[in-house]
């Protein structure tokens, strides 16, 4: 099998933490930045034939910490990057060991003042695909064993953020088939689920939070074969908009979405067919 190395580089870091979440309203224009390209460098360490996918980064204000999915076993793996692009961890923090997990995959991170969160989509040993968490200080230490807080069942990748106190950790399930949320303490303690939207089979939750309230979107089939709602969500895990908030109803279809938030208003940006037969990138900010 073809080697298909980890290439994660300064720009895809600036990418995942800022670019991203800035992409223009209109398909296929990028909007201008200044930035300077400074070297590409290898963050997955153990020199395999098997392929690395699905990177997520989060920053700690000192270091980042980069997680992956790895191909062999399909286990989940981690590496603290400093900001100039040295690699702290040789070889990767091992999330999970082979034997407790058939499969852990599409890691997302998040740092919460003191601890990483890590948080992916889990198949085990009986098929049935779980929302894991496990802690990693930054010195790059699991801090909780595998499954020592399993979240919940998944069809999908979930999506964390922090809001200043705890974590909030969305995903889709079923049944019904929707979107589902839970809070996380920094400690690890699950605070109980609760429904974000189940009314029109919602998937692919992100999440981000303004300082006051998070911001919760997702693709669903409400009007056609798929738009992109929304709604807020309190620290407490109520939500305030439950009959959901329109971000994209155009024609054919709008899919993935992934908000941020820049200090005043909310940027959605997602896939959007509505020119076909190909996707574009759309986007549209939300106060």
């Amino acid at each position: 099998m073809k080697s298909d190395r980890l290439l994660v580089t300064i720009i895809a870091l600036f990418l995942f933490n800022t670019v991203r979440a800035t992409e223009a309203t209109k398909p296929e224009i990028f909007p201008s930045a200044t930035w300077s390209r400074q070297g590409e460098f290898l963050i997955d360490t153990i020199l395999d034939p098997w392929s690395q996918y699905n990177p997520s980064v989060a920053f700690d204000g000192t270091n980042y910490l980069v997680a992956w999915e790895n191909e062999i076993g399909r286990h989940t793996r981690a590496a603290r990057v400093s900001p100039d692009g040295k690699v702290l961890d040789h070889p990767p923090i091992a999330l999970v060991s082979g034997w407790q997990s058939a499969v852990n995959v599409n890691p997302t991170v998040a740092f919460d003042g003191t601890n990483y969160l890590v948080v992916f989509m889990d198949l085990n040993y009986m098929c049935t695909p779980t929302v894991e968490g496990m802690r990693v200080s930054t010195d790059g230490i699991v801090i909780d064993s595998f499954g020592s807080f399993g979240i919940a069942f998944t069809t999908t990748p979930p999506s964390i953020a922090f809001d200043g106190n705890n974590y909030l950790v969305l995903w889709s399930g079923w049944p019904p088939e929707g979107v589902y949320g839970t809070r996380v303490t920094p400690g690890g303690v699950v605070l109980g689920s609760f429904v974000v939207a189940t009314d029109y089979a919602e998937q692919y939750p992100s999440v981000a939070f303004d300082g006051t309230n998070y911001f919760a979107v997702w693709q669903c089939s409400r009007n056609d074969s798929g738009d992109i709602y929304g709604a807020r969500v309190s620290p407490a895990g109520i939500v305030l908009d439950p009959s959901g908030i329109a971000i994209s109803t155009a024609i054919d279809s709008q899919r993935l979405p992934t908000v941020a938030f820049d200090g005043t208003d909310y940027l959605v940006v997602w896939q959007d067919r509505r020119n076909g037969p190909e996707y574009d990138i759309y986007g549209t900010r939300v106060s």
